[in-house]
């Protein structure tokens, strides 16, 4: 997630609760050249277009 830019998301809540521990590590190099918004995307809901938002600003 780009700094500044969290959404909440409950689904990680439950796992908070219970004291698992989550992180993202990450392995790759990204290019935004290569790593383009598919143009057929489409959102499911608003939460979704927002956080597609959020990496394409």
């Amino acid at each position: 997630m780009p700094p500044g830019k969290f959404i909440h998301s409950a689904y990680t809540s439950a796992l908070n609760v219970l004291n698992f521990c989550i992180a993202v590590i990450p392995i790759t190099v990204s290019d935004k050249n290569l790593d383009t918004l598919n143009p057929n995307f489409q959102p499911l809901t608003d939460r979704d277009r927002r956080n597609m938002a959020s990496y394409c600003s």
